[in-house]
């Protein structure tokens, strides 16, 4: 490739000096960007295969690929569910609620009769300790709590699954910490997670 450009610079020397036509230029030129261009996204390529379990470098390879811009408003103003356009921050907000809270109560509603089996853990402390009696459990959340994670959640990062990024979450943070606290609380007092359906 590097005998490619050089070969450019003497035809564009030539070109200048008027020694060749810009017929006689262009198809070189266009070689030597088709090989940077090849070369380019065979660089992409390695980076990308070399660094598949590094999701930090992966992420950093990506955006060279697929540079986001930053918004410069931090507020939602519109929002669409379901081929309706809500407008005001009181309707968006409504709508967000009802999803968190249908999701709590769904949560609720299909782990009331199944309770995970502690009995081989409870054994396992039991002998580790080598106590008889002991209390193992998880304490549940506080909605300060979690309005402090949901704020601290970093912004750069990519959205998950949900479709929704952090930034959007750190506007509306107030408005889901009950539906979120909901949802965790049940979670560790039923012992299970939600599934991703």
């Amino acid at each position: 490739m590097l005998t490619t450009i050089d070969e450019l610079d003497e035809f564009k020397k030539k070109l200048q000096k008027g020694q060749i036509q810009r017929d006689t230029f262009k198809p070189a030129r266009n070689k030597v960007v088709r090989l940077v261009e090849k070369a380019k996204k065979d660089n992409i390529v390695n980076e990308i295969e070399n660094n598949k379990f590094d999701s930090k470098v992966l992420w950093k390879t990506l955006k060279k690929i697929f540079p986001t811009k930053a918004t410069k408003s931090g507020k939602v103003k519109t929002f669409e569910k379901d081929g309706t356009m809500y407008t005001t921050p009181e309707e968006i907000s409504n709508l967000f609620n009802e999803h968190f809270v249908a999701v709590a109560n769904n949560i609720i509603e299909s782990n009331n009769s199944t309770y995970p089996e502690f009995t081989k853990l409870e054994n396992f402390v039991r002998l580790q300790k080598g106590i008889n009696s002991y209390n193992l459990s998880i304490p549940t959340v506080t909605e300060s709590e979690v309005l402090e994670l949901v704020r601290s959640l970093p912004s750069h990062v990519a959205t998950g699954l949900d479709g929704l990024s952090s930034h959007l979450l750190k506007i509306i943070a107030s408005a889901i910490a009950p539906s979120l606290t909901k949802i965790f609380n049940c979670s560790l007092i039923n012992g299970t997670v939600p599934s991703a359906n």
